[in-house]
Protein backbone atom coordinates (compact mmCIF):
# COMPACT_ATOMS: atom_id res chain seq x y z
CA UNK A 1 0.00 0.00 0.00
CA UNK A 2 1.03 3.59 -0.57
CA UNK A 3 -0.58 6.62 1.00
CA UNK A 4 0.12 10.25 1.82
CA UNK A 5 -1.42 13.11 3.75
CA UNK A 6 -2.17 16.47 2.20
CA UNK A 7 -4.03 19.62 3.15
CA UNK A 8 -7.75 19.39 2.61
CA UNK A 9 -9.17 21.36 -0.30
CA UNK A 10 -12.50 21.70 1.51
CA UNK A 11 -11.71 22.31 5.18
CA UNK A 12 -9.03 24.89 5.96
CA UNK A 13 -6.21 23.68 8.21
CA UNK A 14 -7.30 20.06 8.03
CA UNK A 15 -5.45 17.20 6.35
CA UNK A 16 -6.86 14.38 4.31
CA UNK A 17 -5.54 10.95 3.43
CA UNK A 18 -4.86 9.93 -0.15
CA UNK A 19 -4.57 6.17 -0.52
CA UNK A 20 -3.58 4.45 -3.74
CA UNK A 21 -5.92 1.62 -4.72
CA UNK A 22 -4.71 -1.94 -4.50
CA UNK A 23 -3.86 -3.24 -7.95
CA UNK A 24 -5.36 -6.36 -9.42
CA UNK A 25 -3.63 -9.62 -8.69
CA UNK A 26 -0.49 -10.04 -10.74
CA UNK A 27 -0.38 -6.40 -11.90
CA UNK A 28 2.52 -4.11 -11.04
CA UNK A 29 1.51 -1.47 -8.50
CA UNK A 30 3.84 1.05 -10.18
CA UNK A 31 1.60 0.81 -13.22
CA UNK A 32 -1.23 2.60 -11.45
CA UNK A 33 -1.20 6.39 -11.98
CA UNK A 34 -2.44 7.20 -8.47
CA UNK A 35 0.16 4.84 -6.98
CA UNK A 36 2.93 6.56 -8.94
CA UNK A 37 1.62 9.96 -7.87
CA UNK A 38 1.57 9.00 -4.17
CA UNK A 39 5.06 7.52 -4.30
CA UNK A 40 6.45 10.62 -6.04
CA UNK A 41 4.68 12.87 -3.56
CA UNK A 42 6.28 11.00 -0.67
CA UNK A 43 9.72 11.21 -2.30
CA UNK A 44 9.28 14.98 -2.76
CA UNK A 45 8.26 15.41 0.87
CA UNK A 46 11.24 13.39 2.07
CA UNK A 47 13.62 15.44 -0.08
CA UNK A 48 12.20 18.66 1.32
CA UNK A 49 12.63 17.30 4.85
CA UNK A 50 16.26 16.35 4.11
CA UNK A 51 16.99 19.85 2.84
CA UNK A 52 15.35 21.32 5.94
CA UNK A 53 17.57 19.18 8.18
CA UNK A 54 20.63 20.25 6.18
CA UNK A 55 19.70 23.88 6.69
CA UNK A 56 19.16 23.37 10.42
CA UNK A 57 22.49 21.55 10.83
CA UNK A 58 24.45 24.11 8.79
CA UNK A 59 23.03 27.14 10.59
CA UNK A 60 23.90 25.73 14.02
CA UNK A 61 27.65 26.15 13.42
CA UNK A 62 29.09 28.72 15.84
CA UNK A 63 32.60 29.29 14.42
CA UNK A 64 33.31 27.12 11.37
CA UNK A 65 31.31 24.97 8.99
CA UNK A 66 32.86 22.28 6.79
CA UNK A 67 30.77 20.61 4.11
CA UNK A 68 32.27 17.64 2.29
CA UNK A 69 30.89 16.03 -0.84
CA UNK A 70 32.08 13.72 -3.60
CA UNK A 71 31.31 14.20 -7.27
CA UNK A 72 31.80 12.22 -10.44
CA UNK A 73 34.32 13.64 -12.90
CA UNK A 74 34.13 12.79 -16.59
CA UNK A 75 36.96 13.09 -19.09
CA UNK A 76 35.02 15.47 -21.27
CA UNK A 77 35.08 15.41 -25.06
CA UNK A 78 38.79 16.20 -25.50
CA UNK A 79 41.79 14.02 -24.78
CA UNK A 80 43.55 16.40 -22.38
CA UNK A 81 43.09 15.99 -18.65
CA UNK A 82 42.12 19.64 -18.56
CA UNK A 83 38.89 18.75 -20.39
CA UNK A 84 37.57 17.04 -17.26
CA UNK A 85 34.05 18.05 -16.31
CA UNK A 86 31.93 17.49 -13.23
CA UNK A 87 28.80 15.43 -13.71
CA UNK A 88 25.83 17.20 -12.14
CA UNK A 89 24.94 15.63 -8.77
CA UNK A 90 21.97 13.34 -8.51
CA UNK A 91 18.78 15.39 -8.26
CA UNK A 92 17.72 13.81 -4.98
CA UNK A 93 21.09 14.39 -3.29
CA UNK A 94 21.74 17.09 -0.70
CA UNK A 95 24.50 18.45 -2.91
CA UNK A 96 21.98 19.11 -5.68
CA UNK A 97 19.96 21.34 -3.36
CA UNK A 98 22.92 23.74 -3.02
CA UNK A 99 24.64 23.10 -6.34
CA UNK A 100 24.04 26.56 -7.74
CA UNK A 101 25.95 28.01 -4.77
CA UNK A 102 28.91 25.60 -4.71
CA UNK A 103 29.38 24.46 -8.31
CA UNK A 104 32.12 27.02 -8.95
CA UNK A 105 34.12 25.75 -5.97
CA UNK A 106 34.07 22.20 -7.32
CA UNK A 107 34.95 23.33 -10.84
CA UNK A 108 37.93 25.28 -9.54
CA UNK A 109 39.07 22.22 -7.58
CA UNK A 110 38.93 19.96 -10.63
CA UNK A 111 40.72 22.53 -12.75
CA UNK A 112 43.48 22.84 -10.15
CA UNK A 113 43.98 19.08 -9.75
CA UNK A 114 43.95 18.65 -13.52
CA UNK A 115 46.75 21.20 -13.89
CA UNK A 116 48.89 19.11 -11.54
CA UNK A 117 48.62 15.97 -13.67
CA UNK A 118 51.73 15.11 -15.64
CA UNK A 119 50.63 11.79 -17.08
CA UNK A 120 50.83 11.71 -20.92
CA UNK A 121 47.61 12.22 -22.85
CA UNK A 122 47.86 8.74 -24.26
CA UNK A 123 47.60 7.11 -20.84
CA UNK A 124 44.76 4.58 -20.94
CA UNK A 125 41.76 4.48 -18.67
CA UNK A 126 39.63 7.10 -16.98
CA UNK A 127 40.79 10.32 -15.35
CA UNK A 128 41.09 8.50 -12.01
CA UNK A 129 43.31 5.86 -13.61
CA UNK A 130 45.62 8.53 -15.01
CA UNK A 131 46.44 9.88 -11.58
CA UNK A 132 48.67 7.03 -10.52
CA UNK A 133 50.29 7.29 -7.08
CA UNK A 134 53.83 8.62 -6.98
CA UNK A 135 56.17 6.11 -5.34
CA UNK A 136 59.68 6.59 -4.02
CA UNK A 137 62.39 4.36 -5.41
CA UNK A 138 63.34 1.45 -3.18
CA UNK A 139 66.83 2.87 -2.62
CA UNK A 140 65.72 6.44 -1.87
CA UNK A 141 67.80 7.81 1.05
CA UNK A 142 65.93 8.76 4.21
CA UNK A 143 66.32 12.37 5.41
CA UNK A 144 68.64 12.99 8.34
CA UNK A 145 67.02 13.19 11.77
CA UNK A 146 67.30 16.42 13.77
CA UNK A 147 70.06 16.52 16.37
CA UNK A 148 67.54 16.42 19.18
CA UNK A 149 66.67 12.80 18.36
CA UNK A 150 69.84 11.65 16.62
CA UNK A 151 72.28 12.52 19.38
CA UNK A 152 74.48 10.45 21.66
CA UNK A 153 72.36 8.81 24.33
CA UNK A 154 75.14 8.06 26.85
CA UNK A 155 73.21 4.92 27.78
CA UNK A 156 75.96 2.52 28.76
CA UNK A 157 75.57 -0.90 27.24
CA UNK A 158 72.29 0.08 25.58
CA UNK A 159 70.97 -2.66 23.33
CA UNK A 160 67.85 -2.05 21.27
CA UNK A 161 66.32 -5.40 22.16
CA UNK A 162 66.86 -4.93 25.88
CA UNK A 163 65.67 -1.33 25.81
CA UNK A 164 62.35 -1.99 24.13
CA UNK A 165 59.38 -0.87 26.16
CA UNK A 166 57.81 -4.25 25.42
CA UNK A 167 59.84 -5.59 28.34
CA UNK A 168 57.09 -4.48 30.69
CA UNK A 169 54.90 -7.52 30.30
CA UNK A 170 57.00 -10.00 28.37
CA UNK A 171 56.80 -12.56 31.19
CA UNK A 172 53.17 -11.97 32.06
CA UNK A 173 49.94 -13.46 30.81
CA UNK A 174 47.09 -11.53 29.24
CA UNK A 175 45.38 -10.84 32.58
CA UNK A 176 48.46 -9.23 34.14
CA UNK A 177 49.13 -7.26 30.97
CA UNK A 178 45.57 -5.91 30.78
CA UNK A 179 45.50 -5.12 34.50
CA UNK A 180 48.68 -3.12 33.96
CA UNK A 181 47.10 -1.23 31.06
CA UNK A 182 44.06 -0.24 33.13
CA UNK A 183 46.11 0.70 36.20
CA UNK A 184 48.43 2.89 34.11
CA UNK A 185 45.45 4.59 32.50
CA UNK A 186 43.82 5.43 35.83
CA UNK A 187 47.08 6.55 37.43
CA UNK A 188 47.35 9.02 34.58
CA UNK A 189 43.74 10.10 35.18
CA UNK A 190 44.38 10.61 38.89
CA UNK A 191 47.47 12.73 38.18
CA UNK A 192 45.57 14.86 35.67
CA UNK A 193 42.40 15.18 37.77
CA UNK A 194 44.30 16.03 40.94
CA UNK A 195 44.71 13.93 44.09
CA UNK A 196 42.00 15.91 45.84
CA UNK A 197 39.42 14.32 43.54
CA UNK A 198 40.41 10.71 44.28
CA UNK A 199 40.24 8.58 47.43
CA UNK A 200 39.45 5.02 48.47
CA UNK A 201 35.71 5.70 48.28
CA UNK A 202 35.88 6.85 44.67
CA UNK A 203 38.01 3.86 43.72
CA UNK A 204 35.42 1.53 45.25
CA UNK A 205 32.61 3.36 43.44
CA UNK A 206 34.46 2.95 40.13
CA UNK A 207 34.44 -0.85 40.16
CA UNK A 208 31.97 -1.10 37.26
CA UNK A 209 34.15 1.27 35.26
CA UNK A 210 37.18 -0.96 35.83
CA UNK A 211 35.12 -3.97 34.77
CA UNK A 212 34.11 -2.30 31.51
CA UNK A 213 37.70 -1.37 30.71
CA UNK A 214 38.90 -4.92 31.33
CA UNK A 215 36.06 -6.42 29.28
CA UNK A 216 36.98 -4.04 26.46
CA UNK A 217 40.49 -5.51 26.62
CA UNK A 218 38.99 -9.02 26.25
CA UNK A 219 39.34 -10.29 29.84
CA UNK A 220 37.11 -13.39 30.06
CA UNK A 221 34.30 -13.49 32.60
CA UNK A 222 35.85 -16.08 34.92
CA UNK A 223 39.03 -14.01 35.28
CA UNK A 224 37.25 -10.66 35.62
CA UNK A 225 36.71 -10.56 39.43
CA UNK A 226 40.39 -11.22 40.21
CA UNK A 227 41.52 -8.69 37.59
CA UNK A 228 39.19 -5.99 38.94
CA UNK A 229 40.39 -6.65 42.50
CA UNK A 230 44.01 -6.19 41.39
CA UNK A 231 43.19 -2.88 39.71
CA UNK A 232 41.36 -1.60 42.78
CA UNK A 233 44.13 -2.76 45.13
CA UNK A 234 46.83 -1.09 43.03
CA UNK A 235 44.98 2.26 42.95
CA UNK A 236 43.96 2.12 46.62
CA UNK A 237 47.52 1.29 47.71
CA UNK A 238 48.92 4.16 45.67
CA UNK A 239 46.47 6.69 47.10
CA UNK A 240 47.20 5.49 50.65
CA UNK A 241 50.98 5.51 50.22
CA UNK A 242 53.01 8.67 50.84
CA UNK A 243 55.42 7.84 48.00
CA UNK A 244 52.59 7.03 45.59
CA UNK A 245 50.80 10.29 46.33
CA UNK A 246 54.04 12.23 45.91
CA UNK A 247 54.55 10.70 42.45
CA UNK A 248 51.05 11.68 41.33
CA UNK A 249 50.72 15.10 42.93
CA UNK A 250 51.11 18.34 41.02
CA UNK A 251 54.73 19.26 40.16
CA UNK A 252 56.42 21.67 37.74
CA UNK A 253 56.85 20.27 34.24
CA UNK A 254 54.79 17.20 35.17
CA UNK A 255 53.77 14.81 32.41
CA UNK A 256 52.06 11.43 32.43
CA UNK A 257 52.45 8.85 29.66
CA UNK A 258 54.95 11.14 27.90
CA UNK A 259 55.81 9.63 24.51
CA UNK A 260 59.26 10.15 23.01
CA UNK A 261 60.99 8.87 19.89
CA UNK A 262 64.73 8.65 19.28
CA UNK A 263 67.44 6.80 17.38
CA UNK A 264 69.18 4.07 19.38
CA UNK A 265 71.92 2.08 17.66
CA UNK A 266 70.51 3.05 14.24
CA UNK A 267 67.03 1.93 15.26
CA UNK A 268 64.09 4.29 15.77
CA UNK A 269 62.83 3.64 19.30
CA UNK A 270 59.49 4.70 20.78
CA UNK A 271 58.94 4.94 24.54
CA UNK A 272 56.23 6.14 26.93
CA UNK A 273 57.37 7.57 30.27
CA UNK A 274 54.76 6.87 32.94
CA UNK A 275 55.49 9.94 35.06
CA UNK A 276 58.09 12.71 35.00
CA UNK A 277 58.38 16.05 36.78
CA UNK A 278 60.84 18.45 38.41
CA UNK A 279 60.71 18.45 42.21
CA UNK A 280 61.16 21.37 44.62
CA UNK A 281 64.93 20.85 44.63
CA UNK A 282 65.23 21.18 40.85
CA UNK A 283 65.72 17.47 40.18
CA UNK A 284 64.04 15.83 37.21
CA UNK A 285 62.34 12.56 38.24
CA UNK A 286 61.51 9.83 35.73
CA UNK A 287 59.25 7.21 37.31
CA UNK A 288 57.98 3.95 35.89
CA UNK A 289 54.98 2.19 37.44
CA UNK A 290 55.28 -1.59 37.63
CA UNK A 291 52.03 -3.43 38.32
CA UNK A 292 53.52 -6.87 38.91
CA UNK A 293 53.07 -8.57 42.26
CA UNK A 294 55.23 -10.82 44.39
CA UNK A 295 54.02 -13.82 46.37
CA UNK A 296 57.33 -14.64 48.08
CA UNK A 297 58.54 -13.53 51.48
CA UNK A 298 61.63 -11.53 50.53
CA UNK A 299 60.07 -8.46 48.91
CA UNK A 300 63.25 -6.39 49.24
CA UNK A 301 65.24 -8.90 47.20
CA UNK A 302 62.46 -8.92 44.60
CA UNK A 303 62.59 -5.12 44.33
CA UNK A 304 66.39 -5.20 44.00
CA UNK A 305 66.11 -7.68 41.14
CA UNK A 306 63.45 -5.54 39.44
CA UNK A 307 65.76 -2.54 39.62
CA UNK A 308 68.46 -4.53 37.83
CA UNK A 309 65.92 -5.77 35.31
CA UNK A 310 64.63 -2.34 34.37
CA UNK A 311 67.77 -0.27 34.83
CA UNK A 312 68.62 0.03 31.13
CA UNK A 313 65.02 0.78 30.21
CA UNK A 314 64.81 3.75 32.58
CA UNK A 315 68.26 4.98 31.60
CA UNK A 316 67.07 5.06 28.00
CA UNK A 317 64.16 7.23 29.16
CA UNK A 318 66.64 9.55 30.85
CA UNK A 319 68.82 9.80 27.75
CA UNK A 320 65.87 10.59 25.51
CA UNK A 321 64.59 13.19 27.98
CA UNK A 322 67.98 14.87 28.15
CA UNK A 323 68.19 14.91 24.34
CA UNK A 324 64.82 16.65 24.13
CA UNK A 325 66.05 19.30 26.57
CA UNK A 326 69.16 20.10 24.50
CA UNK A 327 69.76 23.83 24.40
CA UNK A 328 68.36 24.31 27.89
CA UNK A 329 70.00 23.90 31.27
CA UNK A 330 69.09 20.28 31.95
CA UNK A 331 68.36 19.54 35.61
CA UNK A 332 69.95 16.54 37.36
CA UNK A 333 67.97 13.35 36.78
CA UNK A 334 66.84 10.66 39.19
CA UNK A 335 65.13 7.44 38.16
CA UNK A 336 62.48 5.61 40.14
CA UNK A 337 60.47 2.40 40.04
CA UNK A 338 57.14 2.35 41.88
CA UNK A 339 55.15 -0.84 42.52
CA UNK A 340 51.49 0.01 43.32
CA UNK A 341 50.54 -3.51 44.45
CA UNK A 342 53.46 -3.62 46.88
CA UNK A 343 53.86 0.08 47.70
CA UNK A 344 57.45 -0.68 46.74
CA UNK A 345 60.08 1.83 45.60
CA UNK A 346 63.57 1.90 44.14
CA UNK A 347 65.52 4.98 42.99
CA UNK A 348 68.97 5.85 41.63
CA UNK A 349 70.88 8.71 40.00
CA UNK A 350 71.50 9.04 36.28
CA UNK A 351 74.23 8.88 35.14
CA UNK A 352 75.33 6.47 37.86
CA UNK A 353 78.37 8.55 38.85
CA UNK A 354 76.37 11.76 39.17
Amino acid sequence: LAWTEQLSTQVSGKSELLLAPVGETGAADEGDAIYRFVRQRNRDKQQQEDVRLLYVAATRAEQQLHLLASVTVSDGEGEDVGDAQIVAPRATSLLASMWTAVADVFNEGVAHSSSLATVPKSAPGSLADRRAPIRLAADSPMPSLPNAIAGDWHASGAKAAALSSAIDFEWAGDVARHVGTVVHGFLQMIAEDGLQHWNETRVAASRRLFERELVRLAIVEKELPVAVDRVMRALTNTLADKRGRWALQSHPEARSEWRLTGMVENTITHVAIDRTFVDEYGTRWIIDFKTGGHEGADIEAFLDNEQIRYRQQLELYAALTQAVEQGTESPPIKLGLYFPLLSGWREWDWPADQ
